[in-house]
């Protein structure tokens, strides 16, 4: 197994529950096309790394399959725990931390976000405990 973990957060692309200012101007359709687009790009460029294992940690619990049929099956999913950031962020370290050396977490909607970028995240943190 991979010793380096990243950690996607994932919504589910709902009208008014993904960019919701920015729907406000370009209309909340158009912000879910463009937060899907974001996604899937992203998913597209990090996918079948040798340095890490990638998980899409979503949300709502319930639209896993949703996730599944939208995302592919090519990739790991878990769901997150309902509260704030820290409450997740908490869930992933104890859930993960035994398992993994090195953990990265990253919202979904960073486009111009590269593998390479993510592995030298990665090598860079390998260098400390």
């Amino acid at each position: 197994m991979k010793q380096n973990l990243l950690v996607m957060f994932v919504k589910f692309p709902s009208e008014g529950k993904v960019k919701t200012r920015l729907g406000k101007d370009i209309g909340m359709h158009q912000a879910v096309e463009l937060y899907k687009s974001f996604v899937e790009k992203l998913l597209f460029s990090l996918s079948e790394s040798s340095v890490y294992d990638l998980l899409i940690y979503f949300s709502p619990i319930e639209k896993e399959k949703h996730f599944q049929a939208w995302l592919g099956s090519g990739v790991s999913y878990y769901p997150q725990p309902e509260g704030d950031l820290t409450v997740r962020l908490s869930h992933i370290y104890h859930k993960f931390a035994d398992v993994y050396d090195a953990i990265g977490v990253i919202g979904s909607d960073l486009p111009t976000l590269s593998r390479d970028d993510i592995e030298k995240g990665f090598s860079f943190l390998s260098q400390f405990d």
